[in-house]
């Protein structure tokens, strides 16, 4: 497999870039009412709304110090994940197509 590497919190990071959809800045943000604060809030992208998480705050790192430097990883929803055959074929699980992102330094 490939792999997509990034920073969080000066700590060098990856994952499967099977399960990345694309990468983006960052760009204004809809603060959600009531969400944990690893939840940075919410990001229009060409018309669908995507939920960006803190990685490094979600990790218990400092992360997220809204940086020039920072990143978007918009992640494949787990239904686009099981048509690629990321999961068992016995796998039985009914996900939303929610789409959420990842701010990475």
């Amino acid at each position: 497999p490939q792999f997509v590497t990034f920073y969080v919190d000066g700590q060098s990071m990856c994952m499967n870039i099977a399960c990345v959809r694309e990468i983006n800045r960052v760009r204004e943000l809809t603060p959600a009412a009531l969400a944990p604060p690893f939840v940075l809030g919410l990001m229009n992208l060409r018309g669908h709304v995507v939920t960006m998480l803190s990685l490094g705050r979600r990790l218990g790192l400092q992360g997220s110090g809204r940086s020039e430097a920072e990143t978007c990883i918009i992640l494949k929803s787990l239904p686009e994940l099981a048509r690629q055959g990321m999961f068992d074929d016995g796998a039985d699980f009914h996900a939303s197509d929610d789409v959420i992102g990842l701010v990475v330094d």
